[in-house]
């Protein structure tokens, strides 16, 4: 699990990946690409998503922090 925005763009540029991510349920970063859900599978084989915010790879660090944080401002439960 990577911990900081950092983190996750060193990752994602290391492995080409379009689209960094934030779990909101697992409370970490991740890269990815476009298209492709992030989440986890139960016993059973049932995929459920995870509560993620989407950005762009190319943002700076700063940048993704900032929208993260605002996402999750603006959207608590």
């Amino acid at each position: 699990m990577i911990k900081t925005a950092l983190g996750a763009k060193r990752h994602a540029t290391k492995h080409g990946y379009d689209v960094i991510g934030y779990d909101y349920d697992e409370q970490c970063w991740f890269g990815t690409f476009q298209g492709v859900p992030h989440g986890h599978f139960d016993k059973f084989g049932t995929f459920y998503e995870h509560r993620c915010v989407y950005m762009p790879a190319y943002w700076s660090a700063e940048k993704l922090e900032e929208t993260s944080m605002d996402f999750a401002f603006r959207n608590r439960d």
